[in-house]
């Protein structure tokens, strides 16, 4: 479903904006659920075979997120420790994603030269927007870790 198309303008929008308002006037927070769960419909609505990606990134920072919000001062080698797994995790991912394939195609030529069988591409769609909520949930374990999150 894309932003342009008549199935987004008269059916999606309308239909999470009147009940967003519907559901705020009993409970905000309700309210910010139900914008959740209308953002990874509309993610999923694409691709549905991506939606376990992104549901695992969310689950995965928030988790970390949580850690490296509620440690104490003394644990800073430990809270370092887990900021760098968390985001050598993160960019792993999005390394596999967009860079696999790029890797292995500009290493086959020296693998030829080397007269070593060549490897080949591997069949691996682009999740969309990987690098945009990769980025975004790497932007909120830094900021877990400064201190600057007051509600994870």
């Amino acid at each position: 479903m894309l932003f342009n198309s008549n199935e987004f303008l008269f059916a999606f929008l309308p239909i999470v904006f009147v009940a967003f308002f519907a559901i705020a006037r009993r409970n905000h927070f309700a309210a910010a659920g139900w914008l959740g769960l209308a953002s990874l419909f509309f993610y999923g609505y694409w691709v549905p075979a991506m939606l376990p990606l992104l549901l695992a990134s969310i689950c995965m920072n928030y988790l970390f997120g949580l850690q490296l919000s509620q440690a104490t001062a003394s644990s800073a080698a430990r809270r370092k420790a887990e900021l760098c797994i968390a985001l050598s995790i993160n960019l792993s991912v999005l390394f596999y994603y967009k860079y696999t394939n790029l890797f292995i195609r500009y290493s086959n030529p020296i693998l030829e030269n080397l007269s070593i069988e060549s490897i080949s591409l591997l069949d691996i769609a682009l999740p969309i927007g990987i690098s945009f909520f990769t980025f975004t949930q790497i932007a909120f374990l830094v900021d877990c870790y400064e201190g600057k999150v007051k509600e994870p």
